[in-house]
């Protein structure tokens, strides 16, 4: 897409499975010196104000490849949990923007 950092560019053969509207909160926390991103929580929808469809959140634990990012489908039955591959800071007022590798699947997704 244009402007995506190069560092985030999407590898060929690689196509959207879905698009949702997010709506959420991030949660930080404090080690004494600087300050770090702990959880996510998020419902998702297909069309903003509409039924909630996915929710996205961090696992307690990362999985057995490293993942903790994950999102989670209600019908069908579907979860992806990722790691961060690359972050890139196109703002530094704003979150940084990542590429990810997913993890783990089940229900069909990959």
């Amino acid at each position: 897409p244009w402007g995506l950092p190069s560092l985030l560019s999407i590898p060929d053969g690689n196509v959207p499975v879905a698009s949702y509207f997010g709506e959420g909160v991030q949660i930080y926390a404090f080690n004494g010196s600087a300050w770090f991103l702990q959880n996510v929580s998020a419902l998702l929808s297909s069309v903003p104000g509409q039924e909630v469809v996915a929710k996205h959140y961090f696992l307690g634990e990362p999985d057995s490849n490293g993942g903790k990012p994950t999102w989670e489908t209600f019908m069908p039955s579907t979860r992806v949990t990722a790691k961060i591959q690359n972050r890139v800071v196109v703002d530094p007022d704003s979150i940084p923007w990542l590429s990810l590798q997913a993890t783990s699947h089940t229900g069909g997704v990959q």
